[in-house]
């Protein structure tokens, strides 16, 4: 019992539990507010939380002073997410017959996340969903990828190498093993997500805060979600 409270409430206060909390933390909200680049370099920075936690870092939160880090991690994330979701949607799209409507809504979302006044991160929730529910190939697919993802992410961090995310199949015999894990960290996910899309629906309600809703949600799901691939690291490497 304790260790399940353990799993779905610590991920959310183990920042605050560091040393110099405030030094790590002040830089992410000015990061978080801009559009495009807050997910480039809230990916890296997430990605360092994954290596440290895994490796049993006594500072599992990075310094501002490991930036370029983030940049280096976020860029090897986005050319994975190219490889492993937009290019293999577009495909199918193609032979579905929609590429054009794939094209418009996956544009559409980016621009809508710059001008819209609603927090992005529940504006990206909304399309993700809704979109994935019209598409089921689409569906099929990311259901398959994101595991596969997720493992390679830990691994090339624990690594340090972006090797890992071209061995899909070891990748997902890991999912596999770790099954129980995974899956709980997937309940806890979308549990959160939920929880944050609430939030940011009764702030839109009163009207105050609304983007500073946005930045909080954004790093609560950054934060929580690498320290909880980080543990699965331990389990792993164990």
């Amino acid at each position: 019992m304790q260790e399940g409270l353990n799993f779905f409430i610590y991920p959310y206060i183990f920042p605050f539990r560091q040393h110099e909390v405030v030094r790590r933390l002040w830089w992410l909200p000015l990061v978080a507010a801009i559009p495009l680049l807050n997910v480039l370099i809230l990916s890296g920075w997430r990605m360092e939380i994954v290596r440290r936690v895994g490796q049993y870092d006594s500072t599992e939160l990075p310094e501002s002073s490991d930036f370029m880090i983030f940049i280096r991690n976020g860029g090897v994330l986005f050319l994975a997410s190219l490889a492993y979701f937009i290019i293999p949607f577009f495909i199918i799209t193609l032979i579905t017959g929609s590429a054009f409507g794939f094209v418009w809504q996956f544009f559409g979302l980016i621009i809508q996340s710059v001008i819209n006044p609603e927090p992005i991160f529940m504006i990206t929730t909304e399309h993700i969903v809704d979109w994935l529910s019209e598409h089921r190939f689409h569906a099929i697919w990311f259901a398959f990828a994101l595991p596969c993802f997720r493992m390679a992410l830990l691994r090339s961090a624990r690594q340090d190498d972006w090797q890992p995310f071209l061995q899909i199949h070891k990748n997902m015999v890991l999912v596999m093993q770790h099954i129980g894990y995974y899956v709980g960290i997937l309940v806890f996910t979308i549990f959160m997500i939920g929880l944050l899309w609430l939030i940011c629906k009764l702030i839109l309600v009163v009207n105050v805060f609304t983007w500073l809703a946005g930045i909080i949600c954004l790093l609560v799901y950054y934060s929580t979600t690498g320290y909880l691939y980080g543990k699965l690291g331990r389990e792993i490497y164990e």
